[in-house]
């Protein structure tokens, strides 16, 4: 499967793919890089692995994988994996913090980029995070995330394990559209959903869209 969508992202014009571990985990390093190694052959697009679990065999993997010419980078939040591929980070593989807290401490270590599900609702903010961590602005970043990004966080928060569901009802009070989470995702209540669109609707960036 993982090989077949690899193929048709690439058909459709994708430039990479974050390709996740085997969904079921890998039993040994060799595992790990031969599921990776064969899905990056099997296309030409740049290929960002997502290392799963927190197996000790995963830096061995991405120091192999650098063989593959198109796999460029990896997307973790752990400092432990992205400091110990020493020089490989950032010369040869692009290291992707996963949130923004995380990469408080992973830019200074060598990250280079960040994934934040609210640059739909704070664009200019994430970019100008990103913007402060290249630059090595640690006191900067944290001022924009303080001001600028924790505030549309709150959509979160509303209620314990809201999460996703939260950002997903978030983005529908701005007339976008969310859906219900996944399974075994916690979903908003109905009581819970004007105050979570009172928070989306005060601290976007971007304008409410007519239904």
């Amino acid at each position: 499967m993982a090989l077949r969508m690899s193929l048709h992202a690439e058909e459709t014009c994708a430039d990479a793919l974050l390709l996740f571990s085997p969904p079921n985990g890998s039993e040994s390093a060799e595992c790990a890089y031969q599921y990776f190694r064969a899905v990056a052959s099997s296309v030409r697009i740049g290929i960002i692995a997502l290392p799963h679990g927190k197996d000790d065999f995963w830096p061995d993997v991405l120091r192999r994988l650098v063989s593959v010419p198109n796999v460029i980078g990896f997307k973790n939040g752990s400092m432990e994996l992205g400091r110990s591929l020493g020089s490989l980070v950032p010369d040869r593989l692009l290291w992707v913090a996963e949130g923004e807290k995380p990469a408080l401490d992973a830019f200074p270590a060598g990250a280079r980029a960040f994934s934040s599900p609210v640059a739909a609702f704070v664009p200019e903010a994430c970019l100008e995070f990103w913007k402060r961590g290249v630059a090595g602005d640690q006191q900067g970043m944290r001022e924009v995330l303080r001001t600028r990004i924790e505030p549309i966080l709150q959509v979160r928060s509303v209620k314990p394990h809201y999460g996703i569901s939260g950002l997903k009802v978030a983005l529908e009070a701005l007339g976008r559209a969310g859906g219900p989470v996944r399974p075994p995702g916690t979903q908003v209540l109905s009581e819970d959903r004007a105050a979570i669109g009172e928070i989306a609707r005060k601290h976007s960036e971007t304008a409410l869209i007519s239904r």
